[in-house]
């Protein structure tokens, strides 16, 4: 009995020492030299509490097609990329918490593509994996204790200068003109995909964030028939959906203004994406300007950089 006694003491000392060391070793910058898992997961964290406007989920789409320095230049909204490549739903709904976190968010734009992408298909994604680091966060940042010790540390805003977005001037033009036209392909999501989108659009009704699929120009990720299912799952969960892949006034040039014959847009077309993103939050009427106010001065400063280096 007394052994028995020992033993559940141990468990539970250990418990307690285990999640005070998880607290530590968490990263809240983002920086992937301190062992972070996926560095741009923890990206936002750098910035201060309650300062982001929007949140921007997704997958390289996202970070190849919105400049949130545009946005804050010409309306004086935040906004933050938080994307990854080939990203799949369950990893963005981590997103959205993590951000969550540590901001307040008025909106949160989700890119659709992602719905499309089965994780099972990915090499990278195991889901029992997942779930393990998750609740026992020490073994993705096993390496964090150099931040403790102040090692190799850098200043993070300067990490997220362009706020999740990758700047890209490449030019490979594409000169493929009707990718939306109606055609016959077929289109699935796969099931377990429609778990984390209701975990997501559950998330944001709790905390009162307006939730928006919005579909960035690409003519590799984007046709017809995805619009049309995204038009049905709009419709049933009853969330705004935009394509701006069938918005003529954004005049997409894809002979100058794709970085890899179609796939992306390069920094000249994300910076028509980015115009209209600002003019749709604008419409909003829910966000308010923060240029030249206390507690933004870091988002003045990197505006005044960004603009240095066109």
């Amino acid at each position: 009995m007394k052994n028995l006694i020992k033993s559940i003491i141990f468990v539970l000392i250990f418990i307690v020492i285990y999640i005070g060391l998880s607290f530590i070793f968490v990263p809240k910058n983002g920086l992937k030299k301190y062992g972070i898992y996926k560095a741009s997961l923890y990206e936002i964290l750098a910035e201060n509490r309650n300062t982001i406007d929007t949140i921007i989920l997704g997958d390289s789409l996202v970070y190849s097609s919105v400049t949130p320095m545009d946005i804050y230049g010409k309306y004086g909204y935040t906004v933050f990329d938080c994307s990854e490549p080939a990203q799949v739903i369950a990893d963005t709904y981590e997103y959205l918490k993590v951000a969550v976190e540590s901001q307040n968010p008025k909106v949160v734009i989700l890119e659709p593509n992602i719905l499309f992408r089965d994780p099972k298909k990915r090499p990278w994604y195991n889901k029992p994996l997942k779930i393990i680091k998750n609740y026992l966060p020490l073994i993705s940042y096993h390496n964090s204790w150099k931040r403790l010790l102040n090692i190799d540390t850098v200043n993070p805003h300067v990490v997220n200068a362009e706020k999740g977005y990758k700047r890209n001037i490449d030019v490979n033009p594409s000169y493929n003109y009707d990718y939306m036209r109606l055609n016959n392909k077929s289109q699935r999501i796969p099931n377990d995909n429609f778990e984390y989108l209701e975990k997501i659009i559950d998330y944001c009704k709790k905390n009162n964030i307006k939730l928006v699929f919005m579909a960035f120009p690409s003519q590799k990720s984007w046709n017809y028939k995805k619009h049309e299912k995204m038009e049905e799952i709009s419709a049933f969960y009853n969330i705004e959906y935009i394509n701006l892949n069938l918005i003529d006034e954004l005049n997409i040039d894809w002979k100058t203004e794709t970085k890899d014959f179609g796939s992306h847009l390069n920094f000249y077309g994300a910076k028509k994406v980015s115009n209209y993103i600002g003019e749709y939050l604008n419409s909003l009427n829910i966000i308010e300007s923060h240029k030249n106010k206390k507690g933004y001065e870091l988002w003045d400063k990197a505006y005044s950089d960004y603009i240095s280096k066109q």
